[in-house]
């Protein structure tokens, strides 16, 4: 039984559809419900999804009974769990998830079995091109090393090009081995100073910032002065609005956005793979800006 494998408490009515996104606590943080539900409501549908807050020993044993109950039609994964669902989904993920090695979406595919994807790196390329143009040869710098920054990672190699470069920042070697997979520079944290002031673009997509670390930023004030007055920073984080990294950034007085139009547009995306019957993917943004406005 789901609620005997989380940690909140949930009503599910018997027998109706539902979704839901699987974490350590979306409960306390996670819009994916606010917009999916505002969309499902729009459409004059009763399916709702739900925040699921699930133990890491708990996760696979959530997941074997998502995929038997056939009421659950997909969702979302969240931290810290979406490369632990690609492993667990094995050949039943898309071509780039398997690529990245981390899944965000879930829906029902062959034989009603539960299939992945993963919509953050194609909503971080919209996100960012749409705030920033076109980023052909660019030079990109990546903090993090997990699946949403191996999921941008991905995405960002293939716009910048051959004539662009991507730079993944990692610790104790994490995050090479991925590097060297899409055709990426990697360096450790130590040597950000060294690079820092030659990039186009800087994209956090580490944790650091978010809610309970958010009077803490990946770069100091000291990196952050280094960087380039026509450079761009993208924190993929939404909540706080306003990350100590953007604070930083903004009193250096450069361009930058925060991961809110992104989370919009990762979850249309996800929306629609788990309800393919609804193609009209500019109707569910704008019902999804409302409810996050």
């Amino acid at each position: 039984m789901i609620q005997n494998l989380i940690n909140n408490d949930i009503s599910l009515s018997k027998g109706d559809k539902f979704c839901a996104i699987l974490g350590i606590n979306p409960s306390d943080s996670a819009r994916s419900p606010l917009l999916w539900n505002a969309a499902y409501s729009h459409y004059g549908l009763s399916t709702q999804m739900f925040p699921l807050d699930v133990s890491e020993v708990n996760f696979e044993n959530l997941l074997n009974e998502l995929n038997y109950d056939q009421n659950f039609i997909g969702g979302a994964v969240t931290m810290p769990y979406k490369e632990n669902a690609a492993n667990w989904l094995g050949n039943r993920i898309t071509a780039e998830a398997k690529h990245i090695g981390a899944v965000n979406c879930l829906y029902r595919g062959k034989e009603n079995h539960l299939y992945g994807t993963n919509t953050d790196g194609e909503a971080s390329v919209l996100s960012y091109r749409s705030n920033f143009g076109d980023m052909t040869a660019n030079s990109i710098l990546i903090l993090g090393t997990g699946g949403v920054a191996k999921a941008v990672s991905a995405y960002f190699a293939a716009e910048v090009g051959e004539s662009g470069k991507i730079t993944i920042v990692g610790r104790s070697e994490n995050g090479k081995e991925y590097a060297k997979s899409i055709n990426a520079d990697w360096i450790n944290w130590s040597e950000v100073y060294r690079i820092i002031k030659d990039v186009d673009g800087v994209i956090n997509c580490t944790s650091i910032g978010f809610l309970d670390q958010e009077n803490e930023s990946p770069l100091t004030m000291d990196q952050v002065n280094l960087i380039s007055f026509d450079a761009n920073i993208f924190d993929v984080i939404y909540q706080p609005v306003v990350t100590k990294f953007l604070a930083l950034s903004k009193e250096r007085g450069l361009n930058n956005i925060n991961g809110s139009e992104m989370n919009i547009d990762q979850a249309v995306l996800a929306f629609n793979y788990v309800n393919p019957s609804f193609q009209d993917l500019t109707e569910i943004k704008k019902v999804m800006l409302k409810a996050a406005s």
